[in-house]
């Protein structure tokens, strides 16, 4: 098996092997993908004291650059060949002495949770049953639960896809359109993932879904509210912690993911309806509910039972839960500390976007107001202690300029 970015850190030395024995700390796989969600993900793990190894699926990472990666090994796609997959993550963790994998995306989880024997029993995996895994995933059958646990939900319209082009034009715009679950199948074994849209017209509609997989997909009314976010670490179905945030931008609009948000006082009402869905769902693991605020309600809109995107401001408010989730795979008694209100999170390239569509709006001011530094405010990928990850956003942007250039 091929490792690539081998650190020489004391890990990799007898000293520091023996240091590790002494203090208990883990060496962990981390399952992960090519966005800054993983890169939060081995940079958790590292502070939280484990020692964290890195399997993808592509070059140029930005967790793969990371100083916290002990060393990266390049793993087949889970979304085409699964089997292989599970095969290689469990070759990979038997090689490091892994005493934990902890697979940190929804493919991940889904293979390893219906491969349950590719990895040793040895070893704890972080993935809890495929039933478990399954329900987590499938956003109707969330959204099923949550209104049972009393959280309110926009109205949906569950179809195919060639139901809902012909009941395209009984809808009132806009509507956000999203699929089912996150990754669709599109093939016997295959899946690919797809982003919800917000669309105008009928015709749009139409469109969208005229070469999209079979569905089921969903329609929602397009609602104008802030993006308010709860995530945490649950286990057995009952909630470890919580951290409560708040987006002040999004990218892409509309339908995007925090690109600057805060962290803000808990909400009770909200965090007991979280304990109660978790229970339904009897999740273990890293989760994020979402929500829209509107002037008078919050509308639970999405569920996502991995590491999500703006786990970092949860790391930098106090409370680490990738080290959290580890620990408790682990039969460790994790440290629950406190979390701080107020610490605030960018991703860098898409906030730059979020601000640039602010300008082109006419808001100069709002956009000039957001261009200012502010205390207390963690970054994505940027980091003075971990430069690495700055040399793959840098091969990403000038990829996406040859790409434009090949193009025009």
């Amino acid at each position: 098996m091929l490792w690539f970015r081998v650190a020489r850190t004391r890990e990799r030395s007898w000293f520091g092997r023996a240091l590790l024995t002494m203090h208990h700390v883990a060496e962990v796989l981390l399952l992960g993908d090519e966005f800054h969600a993983t890169l939060a993900g081995v940079r958790g793990l590292r502070t939280g004291g484990h020692v964290p190894y890195l399997a993808v699926s592509r070059p140029h990472t930005y967790a793969s650059y990371s100083r916290d990666t002990v060393a990266t090994v390049r793993v087949p796609d889970p979304d085409v060949d699964p089997e292989s997959y599970a095969a290689a993550v469990g070759n990979a963790a038997a090689e490091v002495g892994a005493e934990a994998v902890l697979p940190g995306t929804e493919s991940a989880l889904v293979v390893l949770s219906s491969n349950p024997t590719a990895v040793s029993d040895r070893i704890a995996v972080g993935a809890p049953p495929a039933a478990v895994v399954i329900a987590a995933f499938e956003k109707t059958k969330v959204v099923d639960l949550a209104e049972r646990v009393g959280l309110r939900t926009p109205p949906s319209r569950v179809a195919t896809r060639d139901e809902l082009r012909v009941q395209a034009s009984e809808l009132e715009y806009p509507v956000i359109l999203k699929p089912s679950r996150s990754k669709l199948p599109t093939g016997a074994e295959t899946m690919q993932y797809f982003r919800a849209q917000r669309i105008e017209t009928a015709a749009q509609l139409r469109e969208s879904l005229a070469d999209a997989p079979h569905g089921p997909w969903v329609v929602q009314p397009y609602l104008a509210a802030n993006l308010c976010a709860i995530g945490g670490v649950a286990w057995h179905g009952s909630l470890v912690c919580a951290v409560h945030q708040m987006a002040h931008r999004i990218w892409p609009p509309d339908v995007g993911y925090s690109s600057y948000a805060e962290t803000v006082p808990a909400n009770e009402q909200l965090e007991q309806s979280t304990r109660n869905l978790l229970n339904e769902l009897q999740w273990s693991g890293v989760f994020q509910l979402q929500f829209l605020r509107t002037r008078s309600d919050f509308y639970f809109i999405d569920f996502n039972p991995r590491i999500y995107g703006s786990i970092g401001l949860a790391i930098a408010a106090g409370r680490n839960l990738p080290a959290i989730w580890a620990d408790l795979v682990l039969g460790k008694e994790p440290k629950i500390p406190g979390y701080r209100p107020g610490v605030r999170y960018r991703v860098e390239h898409n906030d730059a976007r979020a601000i640039l569509r602010l300008f082109r709006q006419g808001a100069a001011g709002v956009a000039a107001k957001a261009l200012i530094p502010r205390r207390n405010t963690v970054h994505g990928i940027v980091s003075l202690r971990d430069p690495g990850p700055l040399r793959a956003l840098l091969v990403k942007a000038a990829e996406r300029v040859f790409s434009r250039l090949r193009r025009s």
